[in-house]
């Protein structure tokens, strides 16, 4: 970094990769039909005035019945992302923890429990499975990990993280 205007760069478009991102995730969790509702829901009430995040997440959670303001929170008030961390712990059991992800490859001590919802698809199903992660370690049941030659998380990269497969499910 020559300079601090590079700095402002730099930042602005890590700050709108980010938002890109987490909106599209928030699109995945809520569904297409809830998604398109709860923009409009929001666009129409806040058209002739002002409006913070919380406003859209309170239109998308009217629009979907879920709560997107809980989803979103640590996506949007914390900095970074998870990574998640994935293990076979018996034939349709996994292992998940996640720890904040640092490009420095730096342990974090962060204690952060990131809402993920989670896509699986394995060679049994190309249908995805989607499991809800709120904790930092769960061990979760996914069906179509039984019996799987291979599975993938966060299939069709809708989920703001990275994904760290054991060794066992990486052979």
């Amino acid at each position: 970094v020559a300079s601090s205007a590079q700095i402002n760069e730099i930042f602005e478009a890590i700050s709108y990769c980010k938002g890109a991102a987490v909106i599209r995730m928030v699109f995945e969790y809520i569904g297409e039909e809830a998604f398109r509702k709860g923009l409009n829901i929001y666009l129409k009430r806040h058209q002739y005035s002002n409006a913070v995040t919380t406003d859209l997440w309170k239109a998308f959670s009217e629009a979907s019945g879920l709560e997107v303001a809980d989803f979103m929170n640590n996506w949007t008030q914390k900095v970074g992302y998870p990574v998640l961390t994935i293990s076979k712990e018996s034939e349709d059991k996994l292992k998940i923890s996640q720890e904040r992800f640092l490009s420095s490859g730096e342990k974090d001590k962060d204690s952060t429990a990131w809402w993920c919802n989670v896509a699986f698809i394995s060679d049994k199903s190309s249908a995805a499975t989607k499991i809800d992660l709120k904790d930092k370690d769960s061990v979760v049941t996914v069906d179509i990990a039984k019996g799987a030659k291979w599975l993938k998380a966060n299939a069709g990269q809708a989920g703001f993280y990275r994904i760290k497969y054991s060794d066992e499910l990486l052979a």
